[in-house]
């Protein structure tokens, strides 16, 4: 029987409503929501309980925060028995809470700061992200060359989320020219509605302003490893793992190599902790069927 092992989704897999229902049971999950409402000083519970607003509901600086509180309330209540953890992007928080490298209050004290580093580093919104469908990873850079070419250093593989989704982030001016690049290569172009070109090198002054506070909390050595989004690989120790938390804002997610990795290390099964199913379509098309997957919401 394969090992199993716990990922955790990022910003879009958000729901109206999401842990509120356990949180009015359990009085710890409760508190990782006031928890989170005091780092990021903004009213997350009625966010997401109460108005349900879209355009209140992805913003980074309440998504991040918000996601990680109901992470951490599915980890509290669902007893899950696992071998290894890994997130997606912000995924990776609660995941570094499920292993032990982090406690509950660092994650949620870390994420507030990283949501409001991240939001407020492109004021004119200049930046975002598009997903490249269809294509392989050499026409997707092919198409990366070609634009960069035309308009500078604009654009990058900011996701390597399966052999035929790639996501592109950078700036939004050129985002018509991608999408007739990859209508061309036959491909299918969508641009994501993300406040911000994460992964990529213009989160470069929220990465260096969020390692101070990486550096201020207390990392502890995981009882289970950690897969990076960094590395794509196991991590174990506990400097090695904050070393490559300070370079994840503009690193890409290398979710591709990570999953293999994690397959080459006995991992079959995949319980994905989340709100929406973002990661299991991820984990299906890379691995194919030597494997099985359970989404916990």
């Amino acid at each position: 029987m394969g090992k199993t092992a716990l990922i955790f989704p990022g910003q879009g897999s958000q729901t109206p409503h999401m842990g509120q229902e356990i949180a009015e049971h359990y009085p710890e999950a409760m508190k990782y929501w006031i928890q989170a409402e005091e780092y990021s000083e903004l009213p997350l519970r009625k966010i997401y309980w109460e108005t349900c607003s879209q355009e209140e509901m992805v913003r980074t600086q309440a998504l991040q925060p918000a996601l990680t509180a109901y992470a951490l309330s599915l980890l509290h209540t669902r007893k899950y028995t696992y071998d290894a953890v890994a997130g997606h992007s912000l995924g990776e928080f609660p995941a570094l809470f499920a292993c032990g490298a982090l406690s509950a209050d660092a994650v949620l004290y870390l994420t507030a700061k990283r949501g409001l580093l991240m939001d407020n580093v492109d004021p004119q919104g200049k930046g975002s992200m598009i997903a490249i469908l269809k294509l392989e990873l050499a026409m997707v850079e092919e198409i990366v060359a070609t634009v960069r070419s035309e308009y500078g250093e604009s654009i990058f593989i900011a996701n390597y989320n399966t052999p035929a989704q790639y996501i592109l982030s950078g700036e939004q001016r050129v985002f018509e020219r991608i999408k007739e690049l990859t209508q061309q290569a036959k491909g299918k172009a969508l641009p994501l509605a993300i406040g911000g070109a994460f992964h990529s090198p213009m989160m470069q002054k929220a990465q260096e302003d969020f390692i101070p506070y990486l550096q201020e909390v207390e990392w502890n050595t995981p009882h289970v490893p950690f897969y990076s989004n960094v590395t794509a690989s196991p991590l174990t120790n506990p400097t090695d793992i904050q070393h490559a938390m300070e370079k994840q804002i503009t690193s890409p997610v290398y979710f591709i190599n990570l999953l293999h990795a994690m397959h080459s290390h006995g991992i079959t099964n995949f319980i994905e902790v989340c709100a929406k199913s973002i990661c299991t379509s991820f984990v299906k098309t890379t691995l194919g069927t030597d494997i099985t997957c359970e989404v916990s919401s």
